[in-house]
């Protein structure tokens, strides 16, 4: 899907370092784990791009919320998204059935629902467990 690619790439910068923007390759000690005592949030994620990509505040927040309304959208439209080396994102559909309310014991109708769902890749998969 290439919902507002074109802006993306015009918000990075052309070349870095000799290499097209985004293929530099990033030496393991300068990885961006910001604080592995508290949960990464989109704060972080931009405020990483900002000083890895070296890119205003402003820039940075752009593309993380493009990246995050095209994944959306394809997620809503019913496509899968593969992203190679890190993991797929698909929605599963679900029957309704019949539940019981845990506090009364009554029994309930669930409607079918649609949810989204993440399958690590194998290359994340290793780095995890190594």
């Amino acid at each position: 899907m290439t919902l507002g690619l074109a802006r993306v790439r015009a918000l990075l910068p052309q070349r870095v370092h000799g290499l097209p923007a985004g293929l530099r390759p990033v030496p393991p000690e300068k990885t961006l784990i910001v604080n592995r005592s508290k949960p990464m949030n989109k704060s972080d994620l931009v405020k990483a791009l900002a000083k890895e990509m070296d890119l205003p505040m402003r820039k940075s927040e752009e593309i993380v919320d493009m990246v995050f309304k095209t994944l959306s959208v394809a997620l809503v439209a019913g496509n899968r998204i593969e992203i190679r080396g890190f993991g797929s994102f698909v929605v599963k559909k679900y029957e309704g059935y019949t539940g019981r309310n845990p506090k009364t014991g009554q029994k309930i109708t669930v409607k079918n629902k649609h949810l989204p769902f993440f399958k690590t890749g194998k290359e994340l998969r290793e780095k995890i467990n190594n």
